[in-house]
């Protein structure tokens, strides 16, 4: 019942360890899914920004969240979910400041919520032309 959109710039790399970046969306991706109840949209959106950065977001059209709790929610052990850890979060965050990226989020109650991560572009991995 869950949509999945997709809007990709071609061409776009990024310079982070493939594991760290698996983890990143899998918590990500996890958190917009169960964010859903019933029928909605999670878009998934890469993009370049300017200075060779890289916009990466992901959102949801859950039920978003109260700005008590955007401000508290990469703190660990701060979960809303029954049985969760409170700690997918605290884990995204963590690794974005050790690849000295910024993680942002933008939420609205009953609306949904995005995260984005700024991250640096890596290098093309086109063969070189000689």
């Amino acid at each position: 019942n869950i949509q999945i959109v997709r809007e990709f710039h071609p061409g776009i790399t990024v310079s982070m360890d493939s594991s760290h970046l698996h983890q990143i969306f899998w918590n990500l991706l996890l958190n917009a899914a169960e964010a859903i109840t019933g029928h909605g949209k999670i878009i998934l959106r890469i993009s370049p920004l300017k200075n060779k950065f890289v916009a990466i977001s992901i959102g949801d059209t859950g039920c978003g969240m109260s700005e008590e709790l955007i401000r508290t929610v990469f703190n660990p052990f701060v979960s809303t979910k029954s049985g969760g850890t409170g700690l997918g979060l605290s884990i995204v965050q963590r690794i974005a400041d050790a690849y000295d990226c910024r993680l942002y989020v933008e939420s609205e109650v009953g609306k949904g919520s995005t995260f984005t991560l700024r991250l640096k572009q890596g290098e093309s991995s086109a063969p070189d032309k000689k």
